[in-house]
């Protein structure tokens, strides 16, 4: 897996902090299906700033800190 257990649920709150759509963690298809249902633009800014966490969230991944 490329993110831990930790991060992956970190993932989908900050998924969630958004108000977009209310995601599950662990059910995957489902979360997959309700973003698609967006239009990107809607869908973006939120992205951004979500990706922006998880690039700084990996960076510090070797420090042991999640």
């Amino acid at each position: 897996d490329y993110l831990t257990e930790n991060s992956r649920k970190w993932l989908v709150e900050e998924l969630n902090s958004c108000n977009l759509v209310e995601l599950v963690y662990g059910q995957t298809t489902e979360a997959m299906e309700k973003l698609c249902l967006f239009d990107p633009g809607d869908f973006k800014p939120c992205f951004d700033e979500m990706n922006e966490k998880l690039k700084k969230r990996v960076m510090a991944a070797p420090t042991g800190i999640y």
